[in-house]
This record gives structure tokens, C-alpha cells and sequence, in this order.
């Protein structure tokens, strides 16, 4: 496992993170991955542990807490060799945020006691509409009031759209900034967000690096989900768009490494200069153990990219209109 600073602070991250969204288990609606089994979940965490991963990404609202609970549990004597990153400011899936100090703070005293912890490396704000909000000042002024505390190391936006995380990076002047990105989604590179993170010392975490699975070659168009799972919400006219590109893709795949498409699709992100991090969510050590993969192959060619990057301009009108009737369904309004 390879490891990346954080442009602007001492904090060493895991190439490969921990997305532990699914890990949380089924919650109200379609908003999770499902079920799951908490066992297999902690078995899942101590493999990436052993692989080399010291990254871990959750949230409050991921199981209701659970996410945070089985972390706490599983870690709470390797904490100071692992980093953690939570979120605050969205209380429930199916309701508007809170952005209020007082809602923040009670919220991140929670998150430190099912963390098992007094401290957060990165705190992220969660889903904040960033482009319509008046409360810039209370923000800052609370993240500024933790880190003195020494409550929190660094700060991030968790971005709903990619656009959301230029204005964050005028605006609130964060240390990272988690945003989707992945071979079938270029908006961080067209809207200008990579280049104005690397320009401002901002660090990149990048989530949906597999697009919800899609781009791990393991779904079929006719995979039947729980009505829990979020991708139950996924029309079949989507699911054809982005397998028949993921299938298309693989003619990339180096053979001579026995490379999948959810390794190349995770070495595919961390060829981006100011990414950190990739946080695929892992439900299982075998997810873990064919991720952590990508770390050690190491970024993807120019060759490579090129080829990759000429099957998404052939495709880029429809995976764009995809992406886009898709925001208010997927993880881009959830995760």
C-alpha cells in the first residue's frame, strides 16, 4: 500500500480508503447497500487494516450510526495508527440538513462516542447546499473553533456535484474535498475542480470510484436489488449506457497483471495529481483484498488514460444526461 500527504497537512493517507457507507446496513428508503452482516463487516475492516489501509470514511447517517459503531469497535486500540473521517450537518436521508452549530456539534459528539475516540482527522460537512447558502460564516467560524480545540485536524466538504466544491474551495477554504469521479463521470476534469484544487493546496477524496458497482464487470442489467439497496432505483436504460461502456473498458485491462476493471478503475482515479484517496465501499474482505490491488500496481499510463478517456468522449453525451437524471436518485443526493 502506497500512502499520499495532504497538500496542505501532515496527515498521511492510505492510496485505497475504506468507504463504510455500505457497512452501515439497510436504512429507511433506498438508501444503503442493504443488509448486512456485522460480522463479516468487522472481518472486512481488519483485512484492509492488514492490507495497509489506515483510512476509514463515515458518517453519522450511514446505518444511523452503525458505520461509526463497528469502526470504533474494531479499531479503538489501533487508534493512533488509523485516520478517521465523519461527517456532520445531515441528520437523515429524508430530510433537509442542519447546518446550525448547535445541531453540528451534538451531532459530532455522537460521532466521537460510537468513534471510540476525542479526536476526528477530518471532519467532513456533509451535503451542504454550498451554492445557495448564506451560513459561509458560522461554518467557518465552528471548524475554526474545533481545530483549536483540537478536536478535528482538518477540513473537508463532502460535495453533493462536483460544481459545489469549486464554490467550497472560495468559500469555506477547506483541506479536502470528497466529490464523485470515476471513468463514466469526467465532471471534476470539465468543470475545472481538479485543476483549482491542485492550484489552492486542496486535497481530492474520491468516492463512487466504482459507480455503485457498475464498473466492476460482477452486475448484469437484469440483477435483481432489494428495494433497500439504492441501486433498486437504477432503470434499465442506465444500466445498459453504463455496462455496455464498462464492457467496453475492458479492452484497457492489462492482462499481464491480471488486472480487473475495479482495479483499473480504482488506479484510474488515483492518476489524477491531487487525489489522496479512493474510497470504494468494501463489504467484504474479498472486496478488500482485490482493491488494495490498485495501490500497488500503481497509477495508470498516458496510453491508458487516452484509450480511456476517447471511449467516454464517444459516449459523453449520454453518460452526461444519465449522470444528470440520475443526481437526485443515486449517491450524488445520498452517499
Amino acid at each position: 500500500m502506497k500512502y499520499r500527504k495532504l497538500l496542505n497537512k501532515n496527515i498521511f493517507i492510505s492510496e485505497i480508503g475504506f468507504g463504510a457507507w455500505g457497512i452501515g446496513g439497510a436504512t429507511a428508503g433506498s438508501t444503503s447497500y442493504g443488509e448486512t452482516d456485522d460480522n463479516t463487516s468487522k472481518l472486512a475492516l481488519l483485512a484492509a487494516y492488514k492490507s495497509g489501509v489506515n483510512y476509514f470514511d463515515t458518517s453519522n447517517v450511514y446505518g444511523n450510526g452503525k458505520s461509526e459503531l463497528l469502526i470504533g469497535e474494531v479499531f479503538e486500540k489501533y487508534r493512533e495508527s488509523v485516520v478517521y473521517s465523519t461527517k456532520v450537518g445531515l441528520l437523515s436521508y429524508n430530510k433537509l440538513g442542519d447546518y446550525s452549530i448547535k445541531s453540528m456539534r451534538e451531532s459530532l459528539s455522537s460521532s466521537l462516542e460510537r468513534l471510540r475516540t476525542n479526536y476526528i482527522d477530518i471532519l467532513y460537512l456533509h451535503n451542504m447546499p454550498i451554492i445557495d447558502s448564506s451560513e459561509y460564516k458560522q461554518v467557518l467560524e465552528f471548524f475554526h473553533t474545533l481545530k483549536l480545540e483540537g478536536i478535528i485536524k482538518a477540513v473537508g466538504v463532502s460535495v453533493s456535484r462536483p460544481d459545489e466544491g469549486i464554490i467550497a474551495i472560495d468559500k469555506i477554504k477547506p483541506d479536502v474535498i470528497q466529490v464523485n469521479y470515476n471513468l463514466m463521470d469526467y465532471r471534476v476534469l470539465d468543470i475545472g475542480l481538479a485543476d483549482k484544487a491542485e492550484k489552492n493546496k486542496v486535497s481530492l477524496v474520491i468516492r463512487t470510484p466504482l459507480s455503485a458497482g457498475f464498473l466492476t464487470s460482477t452486475i448484469g442489467i437484469d440483477d435483481d436489488f432489494h428495494n433497500a439497496d439504492h441501486r433498486s432505483r437504477i432503470n434499465k436504460e442506465m444500466r445498459r449506457t453504463w455496462l455496455n461502456m464498462s464492457n467496453k473498458m475492458k479492452g484497457c485491462l492489462d492482462s499481464r497483471i491480471n488486472e480487473t476493471s475495479a482495479i483499473m478503475s480504482l488506479r484510474f482515479c488515483l492518476s489524477l495529481k491531487s487525489v489522496v484517496s479512493v474510497i470504494p465501499g468494501m463489504l467484504t474482505p474479498k472486496h478488500v483484498l482485490e482493491n488494495v490491488k490498485a495501490s500497488d500496481f500503481g497509477v495508470l499510463s498516458k496510453s491508458t488514460l487516452d484509450s480511456l478517456e476517447e471511449l467516454y468522449r464517444n459516449s459523453e453525451r449520454k453518460l452526461e444526461r444519465d449522470i444528470k437524471n440520475s443526481v437526485k436518485k443515486l449517491t450524488d443526493g445520498k452517499h
